[in-house]
């Protein structure tokens, strides 16, 4: 099936921040072939289409938390930058405002990336576990964790985990 080839090419590429499935710019800009630089100057152009919603900038602590825990964005704990992660939204907006062909198209496979990977995670959860496929939420909202109950809990302090257990360490 086509989507789920999708959904395996670009949803590793998906994360939770505060809350929010994003994909980071840099991971966004491979996908529609363009330099992380070259997106990042597309967004500054246009801040009146980039709204909290579409898109974020990640603290120093969450890139960090991001570069440890997915081998994938390693590099992201040590830039110098502030990364920005974009919702779905975000993205389709990215790829509107750099009125590139490549990015057009490669937006639409990632808006089916981030509806397959939400209808998998919260109505087909026994499907999400046979792809061993997880989730991190980094939140500082515990209300987050009735929506999505936690396996595994790390605490964090000042970037770093300062305490991990089961769901438990969530409810103290």
């Amino acid at each position: 099936d086509g989507d789920l080839g999708v959904l395996a090419s670009v949803s590793p590429l998906i994360v939770i921040v505060r809350g929010q499935s994003v994909i980071l710019d840099r991971d966004l800009a491979a996908l529609y072939g363009v330099k992380t630089g070259a997106l990042n100057q597309a967004v500054k152009r246009n801040p009146d289409r980039f709204p909290p919603d579409f898109m974020l900038q990640l603290s120093e602590s969450e890139q960090v938390t991001l570069g440890a825990r997915f081998r994938h964005l390693q590099k992201v704990k040590y830039s110098r930058t502030q990364a920005c992660a974009f919702t779905a939204q975000g993205a389709i907006m990215a790829a509107n405002v750099l009125n590139w062909a490549r990015a057009v198209e490669a937006s639409v496979l990632v808006v089916r990336a981030f509806v397959k990977l939400r209808e998998l995670l919260f109505t087909h959860k026994e499907l999400a576990k046979k792809f061993n496929m997880g989730v991190l939420i980094i939140t500082h909202y515990k209300r987050m964790l009735n929506y999505i109950p936690p396996s595994k809990a790390h605490l964090l302090k000042d970037g770093q985990v300062a305490a991990s257990s089961g769901p438990a360490l969530a409810d103290e």
